[in-house]
């Protein structure tokens, strides 16, 4: 039951830029990192959750653009801040940054096999 819940939800709701975003940035936090480098990896989480199944979101200018526009968001609410060439999670503010990130954790696992009884 909880995995057709899941797979309806991850049907319905598609991929965000931001939660791809907060998704590559959480995994370094302590790292600036070049917009070029964020945007490589966004883009490549998002065609291996698309493989997948996953739904991502694709506006009409591209998704290209569209992590540009993910970044600029979590910018202008403070979540990341530009450094050295790069950006990189406001310390503060990192645990609000995992709960974009983890808004499409579930597409990344595997599912929990449960022990016949």
């Amino acid at each position: 039951l909880a995995d057709d819940l899941m797979g309806s939800v991850a049907a319905a709701i598609p991929v965000l830029p931001s939660s791809l975003i907060a998704g590559v940035l959480t995994e370094a936090p302590d790292t600036a990192l070049p917009a070029a480098e964020i945007k490589k990896r966004a883009l490549a989480r998002a065609a291996r959750l698309e493989a997948s199944g996953a739904r991502i979101y694709s506006p009409r200018h591209g998704a290209d653009r569209a992590i540009d526009e993910g970044l600029r968001m979590l910018s202008i609410r403070r979540l990341v801040t530009r450094e050295s060439g790069g950006f990189r999670p406001v310390a503060s503010r990192l645990p609000l940054l995992k709960v974009y990130a983890n808004a499409i954790a579930h597409l990344d696992r595997e599912p929990v096999k449960v022990p016949a009884q």
